[in-house]
């Protein structure tokens, strides 16, 4: 029933600590570029949305296995507000 946030919180709590606020700056093996605000979209490359299927334990889709270029639409990944509190 208690995340991380609040995990975080009791420790510094503990330590006679205040945490005013928690912000996630990575995500598995992902790291959340700084200037990507809760709520914006930031494109991913094709090797980490390999990663994305690899860490989901999914299969590409078959127009990723045969590598033939970028999409010239980049895919792009949500962020949400709960990810920040």
């Amino acid at each position: 029933m208690e995340g991380r946030n609040r995990e975080v919180r009791r420790l510094f709590e503990s330590q006679g600590l205040t945490v005013s606020r928690l912000k996630r700056v990575r995500f598995g093996s992902f790291f959340i570029p700084s200037g990507v605000k809760a709520g914006q979209t930031k494109a991913v490359t094709d090797q980490h949305e390999v990663e994305l299927y690899r860490m989901a334990g999914l299969e590409l889709p078959r127009s990723q296995h045969q590598g033939k270029g970028k999409s010239p639409k980049g895919r792009r990944v949500r962020v949400s507000r709960e990810a920040n509190k």
